[in-house]
């Protein structure tokens, strides 16, 4: 038998925090390349990739049934975005205080909302009819008729936000009273929609049911720095209401630098400057028309 390597007879004798402390410091390209070194290494690396990046772990402070919500994803052809799945792709858990928002196309919002609706969520009504009192199949068949859904949901793509809330029980009630899901209808592909008319390269990630994608991860993941994505609106004065939240938690949003810390040039989503994280365990797509066709 071949002698330990020193990175093998370090992560065999280390404990498992000094272990996750260590494989915590690299960034996710470094991790997968060190699974690759050897298999005694694979075996560890697997398993910390597992811990750290267990999506089913990171949804079930939404769902008691992740998989579950996961096959309504794929069957609504819909995304998470937002900073929860920056948190996620962060290694870092969720946020109860703030909202998993959800984007889709019209077409899947009555999957989610049933969906949402059959797990103990109920709608929110949004400013400026609260008085307001349809059903939310009405809300969703309203959509294609709406000025909003004629113009393309206007500049940010947007047809209309579904709020859904669940009291919180347990431990949980300590930190937030209700858990918060919204539901987004866009008039392009979820993915475009996030990467074409998001504030920044920061929250230019998201979670589909099968894998996490970033697109800047160099920049939000390992820097921890934003570009704003629109400079036309920049100016002395500019100071919007992301900037001061994603500052507040230690993310820094570079305006002045000439060389941006990016990669140039034509991109998309999943190229060799993304990085993708794959899950173990998808859900069938079965599972989706079941969970539809119960809530009927």
């Amino acid at each position: 038998m071949p002698a330990l390597s020193p990175m093998e007879r370090f992560l065999l004798s280390s404990s498992h925090r000094m272990r996750n402390l260590f494989l915590d410091s690299l960034p996710l390209p470094g991790v997968l390349c060190l699974r690759r070194t050897s298999t005694r290494v694979l075996e560890i690396v697997t398993l910390y990739v597992q811990a750290r990046w267990n999506i089913n772990r990171f949804l079930g402070v939404w769902f008691g049934d992740p998989a579950s919500f996961r096959a309504v994803l794929a069957f609504a052809g819909a995304v998470v975005g937002g900073s929860q799945a920056l948190r996620f792709m962060s290694r870092l858990p969720p946020s109860p205080k703030s909202d998993l928002d959800i984007v889709t196309r019209v077409g899947g919002v009555t999957a989610l909302s049933r969906f949402l609706q059959s797990n103990g969520y109920t709608p929110v009504e949004r400013l400026p009819h609260p008085q307001e009192n349809y059903p939310m199949l009405t809300d969703v068949l309203s959509m294609t008729s709406s000025r909003q859904f004629c113009s393309g949901g206007g500049k940010d793509g947007i047809i209309n936000i579904f709020d859904f809330e669940r009291p919180t029980r347990g431990p949980l009630n300590h930190y937030t009273p209700a858990m918060k899901v919204q539901i987004i209808a866009v008039s392009q592909h979820p993915i475009h929609h996030i990467i074409y008319t998001y504030h920044s390269t920061l929250v230019m990630n998201y979670i589909t049911y099968c894998e996490a994608v970033s697109v800047f991860p160099s920049a939000s993941l390992v820097d921890k720095v934003a570009y704003p994505a629109d400079r036309e609106t920049l100016g002395s004065k500019w100071n919007p209401a992301w900037k001061i939240k994603y500052e507040g938690r230690g993310y820094r949003v570079d305006t002045s630098n000439p060389h941006p810390r990016l990669k140039l040039g034509e991109r998309f989503a999943k190229d060799n400057h993304s990085w993708c994280i794959k899950f173990q365990g998808e859900p069938q797509r079965g599972q989706a028309t079941k969970s539809r066709r119960a809530t009927r």
